[in-house]
């Protein structure tokens, strides 16, 4: 059943099961004393109490057990800290190597993200708003660094409002970090390569006719990016009425599948009033459940110099 549990029903429960432990755990030895005043009194109200106490243990234990993020929670009325068992085992530890308090937590961030992660949890520590969020990297056992995305809610106030109680997670979240990374280098390198070649980019909405021109694409054609409509229209506009039935007849082939990719050469109007020569490729990139094309992406390369010495010979 605890599969099932959202993260804020999680966190919920959890926080009832350790209060219904707390709970049950204050009033069992004023049962114990009770009963222990009547020897002969009739020990079933005793049992049934002691068995409430294992139940609720054995539930929290079980909804700690189906998430895998480490739970931990903090009691502000006592400055209690718990830190659940795979909020260690993500790590790499045991609650053995170091109890559950602020100062260890601290002592595991990496030395680069200390500065800021500390600031963002004393900050949430003088207000206590609602909800808390942070991230940085933490120390494992072998001695290597894993990102953590922490996350918490106050679920219990007194009657002026005051935070009680609260819970959390972290969620080890080191391979979106490495992807985010990844992504930012591949982006980095295609800048460089799209540099070095003078090559502009187009992404287009094949159902809403929307085109993503980037600032190459239209200073090629010397044209401020802000005076291109970010539409197929913008691009039909500028090209050559000789050449568009052509072009038109190559991309619509590509679309219906006949080709793998869509290549064209055109003439394009610059801003100048002159006519340049663009050699345009492209593919589509993403199809609906019918087979229908929903994105392509291609580029422009500027060939008018090529061309111009084609002509010349």
């Amino acid at each position: 059943m605890t599969e099932d549990l959202t993260y804020d029903e999680l966190k919920q429960r959890v926080s009832e099961l350790e209060h219904q432990n707390e709970l049950l755990q204050s009033e069992a030895p004023k049962y114990r004393t009770f009963f222990d005043s009547f020897p002969h009194n009739d020990i079933t109200t005793k049992k049934q109490t002691e068995d409430a106490l294992q139940k609720s243990r054995q539930e929290l234990q079980r909804t700690l057990d189906a998430t895998t993020d480490g739970i931990w929670t903090w009691n502000f009325t006592t400055n209690d800290l718990f830190f659940s068992p795979k909020y260690y085992a993500m790590l790499g530890y045991s609650p053995e190597d170091f109890p559950a308090n602020f100062e260890n937590w601290m002592s595991l961030i990496h030395p680069d993200d200390l500065e800021e992660a500390t600031a963002k949890a004393k900050a949430y520590l003088e207000t206590k708003n609602d909800t808390y969020e942070n991230e940085f990297r933490m120390r494992t056992k072998g001695g290597e660094y894993r990102w953590i995305h922490a996350s918490g809610r106050v679920v219990e106030r007194d009657a002026k409002g005051n935070a009680l109680y609260m819970i959390g997670s972290h969620e080890d979240i080191t391979g979106r970090k490495q992807a985010e990374e990844e992504l930012r280098d591949n982006e980095e390198r295609l800048s460089l390569a799209l540099d070095g070649g003078n090559l502009g980019t187009w992404d287009w909405n094949i159902q809403t006719g929307e085109v993503a021109f980037d600032e190459r694409w239209a200073s090629m054609k010397g044209y401020p990016l802000s005076e291109i409509q970010p539409h197929l229209d913008a691009w039909k506009n500028l090209l050559h009425p000789d050449d568009l039935p052509d072009v038109m007849e190559k991309l619509q082939a590509h679309l219906q599948g006949k080709t793998d990719t869509y290549e064209a050469e055109f003439r394009i109007l610059g801003k100048n009033g002159e006519w340049l020569w663009i050699s345009d490729r492209g593919k589509v990139l993403q199809w609906d459940e019918k087979g229908n094309p929903l994105r392509a992406c291609g580029i422009h390369l500027d060939i008018t110099e090529n061309k111009r010495a084609e002509e010349a010979l």
